[in-house]
């Protein structure tokens, strides 16, 4: 059993030193996606499979929650309708809570997920901050809609599927409000649709 876990730390460990070595050989500042260094650093600690997608479903939705907080803090900013701007601050609140939570759950199930954020989610966050006044909102709505039904699809196949209990609660105490996102981000596109 020591045996395991010292090579699981070892290979932990020269998986970080590859990844820093690569980092910063020839001076390139590549950004790292954060999604996948998570995905990687857990199958080399992990070795039942069901874990590994529970693993997964913790990555993914550390990931979505972030791209939305971010996404959410700029439309604050950036917004033009009212509409929009309160949608923004009701995502960026419930989805950083979440985002703690998700936090604390993968420091006691000693899983590693993103907590900044992903390649993804800084592209979409440049796309969006190159726009303003309807074109922005709309490309808002538009993004939450997205995020939020792929949200709703994870969290609900973990909440049947997840092999640990935890996991599984904390994924369907969320999809409620994850449903009322969505319902509030498609209202929001129809008004932003009936104006023009």
């Amino acid at each position: 059993m020591k045996l395991v876990s010292l090579k699981n730390a070892l290979l932990h460990f020269m998986m970080l030193s590859t990844a820093i070595f690569y980092l910063t050989a020839c001076g390139e500042t590549k950004p790292v996606d954060t999604k996948k260094l998570s995905d990687q650093e857990n199958k080399a600690r992990i070795d039942d499979h069901s874990k590994e997608k529970d693993a997964q479903f913790m990555v993914d939705a550390a990931a979505m929650n972030l791209e939305v907080t971010q996404l959410s803090l700029l439309a604050q900013q950036k917004g033009a309708m009212a509409d929009v701007k309160d949608l923004a601050i009701v995502e960026e609140s419930v989805h950083d809570r979440a985002m703690k939570d998700l936090v604390a759950l993968a420091n006691k199930k000693v899983m590693n997920i993103p907590t900044t954020s992903t390649i993804d989610a800084q592209e979409a966050y440049e796309k969006l901050n190159g726009m303003s006044g309807t074109e922005f909102d709309k490309a808002f709505c538009k993004r939450m809609i997205e995020l939020h039904q792929d949200m709703i699809d994870k969290f609900e196949k973990a909440s049947k599927e997840a092999s640990d209990n935890d996991i599984k609660d904390w994924a369907r105490g969320l999809v409620p409000g994850l449903q009322q996102h969505l319902d509030q981000a498609k209202a929001c596109q129809k008004k932003l649709d009936d104006l023009s």
